[in-house]
């Protein structure tokens, strides 16, 4: 798939079901609880409705910016903020449309970073402008948390099968073999995400390689299954 094409299609896929996808996505994973706690600047990369980012902060005297490309999910974000915590939560919360290959945030003035399902919507070609943006924007001995679905995930594994027939049958790129369409279900259609499945093991690699300290990794599994869903990434500056 065409790199352009990547990114205007998940945007408009979103923006298509923002209201249903947050309805369905109700929980923050607790995953986040893998990160330090935070008085200052937290932000929320490819946050969709921000559950995750806004469940961090609560109860804090933190600073939430929650960007995703989508307008529309930005929006539920605001809807949520109020019901939360009403117009005091609303003073400590920042919503910005952005690409996460070009974070309008100034250079060393993250405390905390949270990828959480957001990179796999990263092309692979453009997966160290991302991680050097969380790099530029995190201070000195700041956090940040990456989460990445496991290829034997239920949803993954039925796909890279279908790819690796495909590539068998020579309809299918052996560059494209990790690349995956996910559709999303709703009653005005169906619509398409784009998702890349890393490995674990080329996410610290590269990490590392740009500069990050690897504090910690390891497999993340909401659903209780037996094999790995997800895994999570600790990373410190």
């Amino acid at each position: 798939m065409d790199e352009l094409e990547v990114y205007e299609g998940l945007m408009r896929a979103y923006d298509s079901i923002a209201y249903g996808y947050s309805g369905f996505r109700v929980r923050a994973w607790d995953v986040v609880k893998e990160l330090s706690s935070c008085s200052g600047w937290v932000v929320d990369v490819g946050c969709g409705p921000c559950h995750n980012g806004l469940a961090y902060v609560l109860g804090s005297k933190s600073r939430l910016v929650c960007v995703d490309l989508s307008y529309r999910m930005l929006e539920v974000v605001k809807a949520l903020v109020v019901r939360y915590g009403g117009n005091e939560l609303i003073s400590y919360v920042d919503v910005v449309q952005a690409d996460m290959r070009y974070l309008p945030l100034r250079s060393e003035s993250i405390d905390r970073a949270m990828y959480v399902a957001s990179i796999n919507h990263v092309h692979p070609r453009h997966l160290d402008i991302v991680f050097r943006e969380c790099f530029r924007v995190l201070r000195v001995g700041g956090e940040g948390l990456i989460t990445i679905w496991a290829a034997l995930h239920p949803t993954v594994l039925r796909r890279l099968a279908r790819n690796f027939i495909g590539l068998l049958l020579m309809r299918r790129k052996l560059s494209e073999l990790f690349d995956i369409q996910v559709p999303w279900r709703s009653r005005s259609g169906t619509y398409l995400r784009y998702y890349h499945i890393y490995r674990l093991s080329d996410i610290v690699k590269h990490l590392r390689s740009i500069g990050f300290k690897v504090v910690k990794s390891g497999t993340y599994n909401p659903h209780k299954r037996v094999l790995p869903e997800n895994y999570y990434v600790v990373l410190s500056k």
